[in-house]
Protein backbone atom coordinates (compact mmCIF):
# COMPACT_ATOMS: atom_id res chain seq x y z
CA UNK A 1 0.00 0.00 0.00
CA UNK A 2 1.21 3.44 -1.16
CA UNK A 3 1.82 6.33 1.34
CA UNK A 4 -1.22 7.91 -0.27
CA UNK A 5 -3.40 5.21 0.62
CA UNK A 6 -2.27 4.88 3.90
CA UNK A 7 -3.00 8.83 4.29
CA UNK A 8 -6.69 8.67 2.89
CA UNK A 9 -7.45 6.12 5.08
CA UNK A 10 -6.60 7.69 8.33
CA UNK A 11 -8.58 10.53 6.84
CA UNK A 12 -11.15 8.40 6.36
CA UNK A 13 -11.07 7.10 9.51
CA UNK A 14 -10.59 10.25 11.26
CA UNK A 15 -13.34 11.77 9.94
CA UNK A 16 -15.60 8.59 11.02
CA UNK A 17 -14.18 9.17 14.97
CA UNK A 18 -15.04 12.74 14.81
CA UNK A 19 -18.74 12.20 13.40
CA UNK A 20 -18.71 9.88 16.27
CA UNK A 21 -17.35 12.43 18.65
CA UNK A 22 -20.25 14.95 17.01
CA UNK A 23 -23.00 12.44 17.73
CA UNK A 24 -22.01 11.35 21.39
CA UNK A 25 -21.85 15.38 21.97
CA UNK A 26 -25.18 15.75 20.37
CA UNK A 27 -26.97 13.77 22.20
CA UNK A 28 -25.36 14.54 26.02
CA UNK A 29 -26.30 18.08 24.98
CA UNK A 30 -29.96 17.40 23.94
CA UNK A 31 -29.78 15.18 27.19
CA UNK A 32 -29.26 18.02 29.20
CA UNK A 33 -31.82 20.11 28.35
CA UNK A 34 -29.57 22.47 25.62
CA UNK A 35 -25.92 22.72 27.35
CA UNK A 36 -23.52 20.10 28.64
CA UNK A 37 -22.11 22.72 30.76
CA UNK A 38 -24.11 23.67 33.64
CA UNK A 39 -23.04 25.61 37.35
CA UNK A 40 -22.16 22.77 39.62
CA UNK A 41 -24.81 24.88 42.68
CA UNK A 42 -27.58 26.01 40.59
CA UNK A 43 -27.72 24.35 37.51
CA UNK A 44 -27.62 27.82 35.70
CA UNK A 45 -26.22 27.33 31.97
CA UNK A 46 -25.58 31.34 31.74
CA UNK A 47 -22.12 32.78 32.00
CA UNK A 48 -20.55 29.76 33.32
CA UNK A 49 -17.10 29.44 33.92
CA UNK A 50 -14.59 26.70 34.81
CA UNK A 51 -13.26 26.18 37.87
CA UNK A 52 -9.74 26.93 38.02
CA UNK A 53 -7.81 24.18 39.97
CA UNK A 54 -9.22 21.43 37.95
CA UNK A 55 -11.14 22.70 34.78
CA UNK A 56 -13.73 20.08 35.77
CA UNK A 57 -16.69 21.63 37.13
CA UNK A 58 -18.34 24.58 36.38
CA UNK A 59 -19.94 27.33 38.19
CA UNK A 60 -22.23 30.46 37.24
CA UNK A 61 -20.28 33.01 39.52
CA UNK A 62 -18.43 33.52 42.88
CA UNK A 63 -21.55 33.26 44.83
CA UNK A 64 -22.20 29.43 43.77
CA UNK A 65 -18.18 28.31 43.66
CA UNK A 66 -18.58 29.52 47.06
CA UNK A 67 -21.17 27.28 48.27
CA UNK A 68 -19.68 24.22 46.28
CA UNK A 69 -16.22 24.18 47.58
CA UNK A 70 -17.03 22.21 50.73
CA UNK A 71 -18.22 19.60 48.49
CA UNK A 72 -15.99 19.93 45.55
CA UNK A 73 -12.37 20.93 46.75
CA UNK A 74 -11.69 17.20 47.83
CA UNK A 75 -11.94 16.10 44.25
CA UNK A 76 -10.38 19.16 42.72
CA UNK A 77 -7.50 18.81 44.36
CA UNK A 78 -7.00 15.22 44.16
CA UNK A 79 -7.59 16.03 40.42
CA UNK A 80 -5.41 19.26 39.80
CA UNK A 81 -2.43 16.71 41.55
CA UNK A 82 -2.84 14.27 38.41
CA UNK A 83 -1.71 16.93 36.00
CA UNK A 84 1.56 16.96 34.47
CA UNK A 85 3.51 19.56 33.57
CA UNK A 86 4.61 19.86 29.92
CA UNK A 87 7.46 21.96 28.08
CA UNK A 88 6.56 22.82 24.93
CA UNK A 89 9.37 23.87 22.49
CA UNK A 90 9.17 26.11 19.37
CA UNK A 91 10.55 24.14 15.65
CA UNK A 92 12.91 27.33 16.23
CA UNK A 93 14.30 26.23 19.61
CA UNK A 94 15.29 23.19 17.96
CA UNK A 95 16.59 24.11 14.99
CA UNK A 96 16.98 27.87 14.02
CA UNK A 97 17.48 27.40 10.27
CA UNK A 98 14.24 25.24 9.90
CA UNK A 99 12.27 28.02 11.10
CA UNK A 100 12.44 29.87 8.04
CA UNK A 101 10.97 27.57 6.12
CA UNK A 102 7.74 26.39 9.05
CA UNK A 103 4.67 27.83 8.35
CA UNK A 104 4.00 27.25 12.25
CA UNK A 105 6.98 29.56 12.78
CA UNK A 106 5.71 32.39 10.21
CA UNK A 107 1.98 32.25 12.24
CA UNK A 108 3.50 32.78 15.02
CA UNK A 109 5.45 36.07 13.70
CA UNK A 110 8.80 34.48 13.75
CA UNK A 111 10.71 34.95 10.16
Amino acid sequence: MSKTNEFNLFDMHGAVNQEKVEAERSKMKAEAGGSIYKCEVCRSTKDIKRCTGCYMVWYCGQECNVKGWDYHKVECKKTRKEYMSVSLKTMQDENPEACFTSSLCMLNGKS
